[in-house]
């Protein structure tokens, strides 16, 4: 007995779209791979009761629109080998269909050739009939999730509070906010109900001079792309930790380089396979030779659809020759933190890009900190921002259904060379280490010991000033005693000697009281 597709589709849709940061970072990465420069993210009760996400990319058409939520309708992907060598975020055709699975999913799109937008909806991976019409809207899309999980009360009873699910999905924009500043992307991020934003990176001066200067097609320059990207985790993460990163650059080998090697490998792996279906014998070596001599047009086509930064040059394509497709290559761009700053455990941040995609990596988190373990006090966490750009086809981003986790080659190597940089980064500040040292904040048991003290010390006081007081009070009685008296028997004078010099003891030890 085979399961129902609605089935298959709402289970494969609870994989992508775990909570409202699961979607919201879907929809982000569209947003990027759109072109977009500016995005503003919208949500209301954390995201479960609408989220929505308006870009300036280059939109969609009348004839797109139907397709955008249906199930593995991509134009990423055409064959398994582009999988090898993918540089888009999206390439599976899931992220809308899942959403669309699990609430009520609205899109308005507008290309820059149309006069007018177009407005659909979609229900369980398909265009709800007859929603497809004319709309109002500017270039670009709008994508409205409402009412996400409506159908699924147990996940949605799962979420406790929406400020809990809101941080999660302010916390995925803010990174790519970081990231994405230096190529002069700007983000806002609000609450539906609030007044003020969350996160505006889209106001910073830099921000705005790279988005200029990205929608004339000029060149970004690098010195203002670090600059942008400083300025936006002052934004995010505050300025005082803006002012103690320390720029970080290293790499090994040609990824441009690497990558068309192994593209190259790919293709006669590919082209070899097919010639031994169609020949055999003595014909096969021929063929194989006439096809190999098609490679130069497949290498061109890869770096037409993917063009790398900077252009490949000639000397470029003979190093492509002289490379091995498992060559270890890699660049790390980067902010750090120097020694002088930390924050406590659960205050850290580790930003981690490969190849533009937000992803986790334990172990190259494990080997930052050990870096950082023996600089920083007991406790001390730094803020780590690393941007990584591997060879394509060394990266496998299908190993997680939300592609928050890859695997790649020479993971080993590539955490001890990014920690060997670290380490040279960190030693080569030459400003003194120093730290704040925060006031103590007196807790109740403390304050308790201290009334306590001073009950104790008045009570003291209480008590000599008692003491003083008595003694006075019969220092007087015994002078108006002996008055009245007028010197009587020699007895008498003998017993009041006596208690008079009682009486003169008490009123030392009060006095030395």
């Amino acid at each position: 007995m085979f399961l129902p597709q609605e089935i298959v589709d709402r289970i494969a849709a609870g994989e992508i779209v775990q909570r409202p940061a699961s979607i919201v970072k879907e929809l982000l990465e569209n947003s990027l791979d759109s072109g977009a420069s500016s995005i503003e993210v919208t949500a209301d009760k954390g995201g479960l009761a609408s989220i929505q996400i308006t870009d300036d990319g280059c939109g969609m058409g009348d004839d797109d629109l139907p397709l955008a939520a249906v199930r593995f309708a991509t134009s990423k992907l055409k064959t398994f080998q582009d999988l090898k060598s993918i540089r888009t975020f999206g390439f599976r055709g899931e992220a809308l269909a899942s959403a669309s699975m699990v609430s009520h999913l609205s899109i308005t799109s507008r290309r820059a050739e149309d006069s007018i937008a177009y407005k659909c909806q979609y229900s369980d991976g398909a265009a709800t009939p007859n929603t497809l019409k004319p709309s109002a809207g500017v270039l670009g899309t709008t994508v409205k999730v409402d009412d996400l999980f409506y159908n699924v009360p147990s996940r949605k009873r799962s979420f406790k509070r929406d400020s809990d699910e809101y941080n999660r999905l302010l916390d995925v924009v803010q990174r790519y906010a970081v990231h994405r500043a230096g190529g002069g992307v700007g983000f806002v991020c609000r609450k539906k109900t609030a007044n003020s934003v969350d996160l505006n990176t889209k106001s910073l001066p830099t921000v705005k001079e790279l988005s200029l200067k990205k929608k004339a097609k000029a060149d970004l320059p690098p010195n203002d792309q670090v600059k942008a990207k400083k300025e936006a985790i002052g934004h995010v993460f505050g300025s005082a930790l803006a002012r103690e990163l320390v720029p970080l650059e290293c790499g090994e080998s040609d990824v441009e380089a690497v990558s068309v090697a192994a593209i190259k490998a790919i293709n006669e792996g590919t082209m070899e396979e097919e010639v031994g279906k169609r020949a055999g014998g003595e014909r096969k070596e021929r063929e194989v030779r006439r096809y190999l001599g098609n490679l130069r047009r497949v290498e061109y086509a890869y770096v037409l659809l993917f063009p790398p930064s900077p252009p490949l040059t000639r000397s470029l394509w003979r190093l492509a020759r002289t490379v091995h497709k498992f060559t270890f290559a890699y660049k790390c761009k980067g902010l750090i933190t120097n020694a002088s700053y930390c924050v406590k455990q659960n205050s850290s941040a580790f930003v981690f890009f490969i190849n533009d995609r937000l992803v986790q990596s334990t172990g190259l988190q494990k080997a930052v900190e050990a870096v950082y373990h023996d600089l920083l006090p007991t406790r001390g966490r730094p803020f780590v921002y690393l941007s990584l750009e591997l060879p394509g086809p060394h990266v496998d981003v299908n190993v997680h259904p939300t592609k928050k986790e890859v695997a790649f080659l020479h993971e080993d190597r590539l955490c001890e060379a990014v920690a060997i940089a670290i380490r040279s980064a960190l030693s080569s500040v030459t400003s003194s280490r120093s730290f704040s040292v925060a006031s103590v904040v007196p807790t109740a048991m403390q304050e308790k010991r201290e009334k306590e003290k001073k009950a104790r010390e008045v009570e003291r006081e209480r008590q000599r000033d008692s003491a003083k007081r008595a003694a006075r009070e019969l220092e007087e009685k015994e002078n108006d005693d002996f008055e009245t008296a007028g010197g009587g028997s020699n007895k008498k004078k003998k017993g009041g000697g006596s208690r008079q010099n009682n009486d003169t003891g008490l009123v030392r030890q009060a006095r030395h009281e």
